[in-house]
Order: C-alpha cells, then sequence, then structure tokens
C-alpha cells in the first residue's frame, strides 16, 4: 500500500507580548507510506466427548509499516525575508513478525447454560527500529550553514513475550438469572532497544546521543478476578451488576542514566488506596411499553500507558517538532455515568444518551520549547490532574418509503481539562448524515456528511473539520458478490488543522489522513455468513466488566 500524502503543514512563530510576529518558521513535508502485511492462521478443535472440547490455534504475522518522508523548511526574519532553508529526508527501515499459539478447553454440563472455558495463549514479537535520517541547511546567500549537512543514524529492535490465561465459569441460577466469575492474568515482557546515534562531520564518527536513547527492559502483568450477576427483575427490569479485582504493575529497567527505574504498582505501600484496584459496573434497563425502553448505567476502567508513551527514543521526522515519551507515566482511571432512551415508532428509531465522564489522572500530549534550541518544539506525555466530559448524544433514523432511509447523529458536550496550574473548558458538537437509496438493477447510492467542531487541548484547539463522502454499491449472485465505488472527501476539505499556543511560541499545523481518492471495492463472500462459528472470543452480553487496554496498548 503505498500513498504520497502532504502532512503536515506547519507554520511556527516566535511572538513578543504586543503580538508582533519576531520570527517565522514554514515547512511542507511530503509522506510516501510503504506498508505491507501478511497474516496466517490455522487450528483445530477435537472432542473427546459431547461436553467437552479441546481447541488448537496457530498464527503468523509479519509486515513493515515505513514511511519515507522529505521536508522543506524555510526560516523567515519579521519582514518576511528567508534567513535559512533546507530538507530533511527520512528513510525508515522497520518490520515486525509475531508468531502465537492459542489452547483453549470448554467443558459443557447437564444443566442448560452452565460451562466452564480456559483459554491460554503465548504469542512472541520481534521487530527492528532503524532509519536514516539526513538534514541540510543553507543560508541566505545559498552557502551551507555551519554544522551541516546532519547525519543521524537510528537502530534497535524490540523483543516481546506475552503469556494469557483466562478461566471463566458461568453458573445459571434459574431461566433468567445467572453468575459469572472468572480468573485472568497476563504478563507482558519486553526488551526495548532505541539508539540514536549522530555524525561528527569532522572525523566522519557517528556518536551515540544517550538523552534520545533507551535500552530497558519492562515488565508489565495484569492479575484480575471477576464476578458478574445478571437477572431479569419485575416490571420488565433488567439488572447487571459486576465487581473486578485487579493487581497490576509496569516494572522497568534502563541502562540510560536518570531512568534506571521506573513504572508503577497497584496496590502497593506508595498507593494504598484500594479503590485503585477495584472496578465495578451496574446497567439497569427497563422495557417501559413494547416500543420504549430506558437504561441506566455506570462503569469504572483504567487506562494503562502504552509503549510509544513510556519510551524516550526520540520521533522526530519533524525538525522542528520532535516527541518522545515519558517512563514515568502512571495510569488513569475513567468513570462513566450514562444514561440512555430508545424508541421506535414503525418507520423511525431514536435513542438519545447523556452522559458523563470524568477521567482522574488522565494521560495527555505536553508541548514544550527544547532547552538547548527554543525555536524547537519538544511534545511528551504526562498526567494531568483530570478530564470531565459530558453531553447528550442523539440519533435519528427515518425510512422513507422502501428505498429511503436518512440517518442523523447530534452529540454536544462540554469538556473540562484541569491541571495543577490550569483549567480549560469549552463546548463541541459533531454531526453525522447518512442518506442511503435504494435502486433498481440492485444498485444503492449512499451520502454521507461529517462535521466536527472545534475541540479544546491543553495547550489551543483542533480546528473544525467537515467532510463528504459518496459511494455506489452493486450486488451480484444474490448479493454474494459485491462491487463498491467510492468517491472519499468529496470536496477535499478533511484538513485537521491544530493551533498551539505557549509563552511566546505559536503554531499552526494541518494534517490529513487522505487526500480525496476514488477506491473500487470488490467483495465475494464464501461459504454461509450464518454459519454459527466459534465466538467465544468475542465479547458478549454479561462479560465481565472491562479493565480497559487489558492488550497493554499493542
Amino acid at each position: 500500500d503505498t500513498k504520497k500524502v502532504p502532512l503536515p503543514n506547519t507554520v511556527t512563530k516566535d511572538v513578543s507580548t504586543d503580538n508582533v510576529f519576531y520570527n517565522r518558521y514554514n515547512q511542507n513535508t511530503d509522506f510516501v507510506m510503504n506498508h505491507e502485511f501478511q497474516n496466517g492462521r490455522m487450528g483445530f478443535d477435537y472432542r473427546p466427548n459431547p461436553k467437552n472440547t479441546i481447541s488448537v490455534a496457530g498464527n503468523f504475522v509479519h509486515g513493515q509499516f515505513n514511511s519515507n518522508s522529505s521536508q522543506y523548511y524555510e526560516f523567515k526574519n519579521d519582514s518576511g525575508a528567508i534567513t535559512n532553508y533546507g530538507n530533511r529526508t527520512t528513510t525508515p527501515r522497520n518490520s515486525f513478525t509475531n508468531v502465537g499459539v492459542d489452547l483453549d478447553w470448554k467443558k459443557s454440563f447437564a444443566k442448560k447454560g452452565k460451562t466452564l472455558s480456559l483459554t491460554t495463549n503465548y504469542s512472541r514479537l520481534t521487530g527492528s527500529n532503524a532509519a536514516n535520517w539526513l538534514t541540510t541547511s543553507y543560508n541566505q546567500d545559498q552557502t551551507v550553514t555551519s554544522g551541516y549537512p546532519v547525519k543521524n543514524i537510528i537502530d534497535g529492535n524490540n523483543i516481546g513475550n506475552q503469556f494469557t490465561g483466562q478461566l471463566d465459569f458461568v453458573q445459571p441460577t434459574n431461566d433468567s438469572s445467572k453468575f459469572e466469575m472468572g480468573l485472568r492474568s497476563q504478563t507482558n515482557i519486553r526488551d526495548q532497544g532505541y539508539y540514536f546515534y549522530k555524525v561528527d562531520n569532522a572525523i566522519n564518527q557517528y556518536n551515540i546521543d544517550s538523552a534520545n536513547t533507551q535500552d530497558a527492559t519492562i515488565t508489565q502483568t495484569v492479575n484480575a478476578a471477576y464476578i458478574t450477576y445478571t437477572t431479569k427483575l419485575k416490571h420488565q427490569i433488567e439488572l447487571q451488576a459486576g465487581l473486578r479485582f485487579e493487581q497490576s504493575g509496569l516494572k522497568g529497567s534502563s541502562k540510560i542514566a536518570g531512568i534506571e527505574n521506573f513504572g508503577y504498582d497497584f496496590p502497593s505501600s506508595k498507593n494504598g488506596n484500594i479503590w485503585k484496584t477495584l472496578f465495578p459496573s451496574i446497567a439497569m434497563t427497563k422495557q417501559i411499553n413494547k416500543n420504549s425502553e430506558f437504561g441506566i448505567s455506570y462503569s469504572r476502567k483504567i487506562g494503562r500507558p502504552n509503549w510509544r508513551q513510556i519510551s524516550v527514543g526520540i520521533m522526530a521526522n519533524d525538525r522542528q517538532n520532535i516527541s518522545r515519551g515519558n517512563p514515568a507515566l502512571q495510569p488513569e482511571f475513567i468513570n462513566n455515568l450514562e444514561a440512555n432512551y430508545n424508541r421506535h415508532w414503525r418507520k423511525a428509531d431514536w435513542l438519545s444518551s447523556a452522559y458523563f465522564a470524568y477521567t482522574e489522572n488522565t494521560i495527555k500530549s505536553y508541548t514544550t520549547s527544547l532547552e538547548s534550541d527554543p525555536s524547537v518544539l519538544l511534545t511528551t506525555f504526562r498526567n494531568a490532574k483530570a478530564e470531565i466530559r459530558s453531553g447528550l448524544d442523539n440519533t435519528l433514523t427515518y425510512s422513507i418509503g422502501k428505498n429511503l432511509k436518512i440517518m442523523g447523529n447530534l452529540n454536544v458536550f462540554n469538556i473540562q481539562l484541569n491541571t495543577d496550574t490550569n483549567t480549560v473548558n469549552s463546548w463541541a458538537h459533531n454531526e453525522k448524515l447518512n442518506v442511503t437509496y435504494k435502486l433498481p438493477y440492485n444498485f444503492t447510492v449512499q451520502a454521507n456528511f461529517n462535521n466536527k467542531s472545534k475541540q479544546p487541548q491543553l495547550q489551543g484547539y483542533k480546528s473544525a473539520i467537515r467532510t463528504f463522502d459518496l459511494s455506489v454499491r452493486k450486488g451480484f449472485l444474490n448479493n454474494k458478490l459485491n462491487a463498491v465505488l467510492a468517491l472519499n472527501d468529496v470536496f477535499n476539505s478533511g484538513k485537521q488543522y491544530t493551533i498551539f499556543k505557549e509563552g511566546s511560541v505559536y503554531q499552526t499545523s494541518m494534517q490529513r489522513r487522505d487526500i480525496r481518492h476514488v477506491k473500487l471495492t470488490i467483495q465475494y463472500m464464501f461459504g454461509n455468513s450464518q454459519n454459527g462459528g466459534d465466538n467465544k472470543r468475542k465479547p458478549k452480553k454479561g462479560a465481565a466488566p472491562s479493565s480497559g487496554d487489558m492488550d497493554m496498548g499493542e
């Protein structure tokens, strides 16, 4: 999959207290993304008797995700004259291989609905981190700037071993009630090497930059136990309540000075708050009549920092905007409260949701000027005090005749971001409109409109973005064969601007995932889509209360 996409356009300005621009920095980056991905899986089931099933499966995944980039940049003074310009080219060489084995056992009993199951998995990931950077710089008179060109080499690899085991037991108490309980353990051990070298042009020697290098072993564990009770009460009320206990931790040991040991433990002597190990959930629905239903729910989850967020390896395809992780990050805790009302008419359906989410210790990106060069912005991650999000989400679906269906969605919400020194509070809204019309000869036309309003950030905001897509679908052979011709981003408007303002630095960046393009997709369905295959790995109603990213961000 090869694409050439211009992103981002960045303008950075040094601004005085009286809002006069002293210096300006412009850049434009072209990426060519070369992605390859192969995936294979094979498994079998063995049934020694009608009540026991043993499943064995193996999978193999290999791929590479490389984005070659060329970034032209220029510095201008307050009068608009170019004082310095150049280019940075980045040539990465990254690949990964993942091999996994699953061994599962499921036992059923004479009592309907009673089951005992064990799922286990081992997977091994190996990957490489490698790239060459070349940065040129020229003065106003087209002479080479002193110290340039700058050559950087990135080398390294990561090796990960993950072990997972889960035991689940379902015990019905009657036709409308049941208990579900289980144990889960997951351990992920990762050897992460990222080595950043800079060339000494005078002697053509590569020297390691320890500030942007990481050589660490990281072990992340999650041990959990859960119980869930589901029942139907009088007056057409359904209730589900559950509690999950987690012992979790991350331990990192680095060979780089200053970050030798890092991580967290829950519970521990430092954070003896037992609440950080408990994750309750409760949901209740009331059938008002045959056409309407009301529900209310509460759940608590944990969000753990992923590998990228805790790695100190530098990420800097963008010469003036570099980023790296923060090993001192701690998990965030999310409390969700939601009320839903669902109403059905003969030709319409309406779903309305009022929600409130409080995230304590929320993980956010944070940008500062680099101490060694204030013109360069450094983005990392930190735990802010809290994020509070509340809103009202409404979706209305309406059918006109047999061929036309219209779906509209409006989500209006308030976002409040709290730090120890600052509070950001703003309202925002998102809208979606989908129109589908069935034509003769098994043709279907669909139009999609999406709008996102301005969104607040800790240090600025993201601008509004609007997109419009069109597609035509034709079905053949009783819809076993389908062809879809789609025009994405009809008006080429899918540009996301991020405005950053901190101190005397003001930056506008434009980024887009894809430019306007046409895509043709051919799909053919083999076999029976209603084959009732093994769904034991899919989430189901009544499952254990979620604790967030159990896959640890992979």
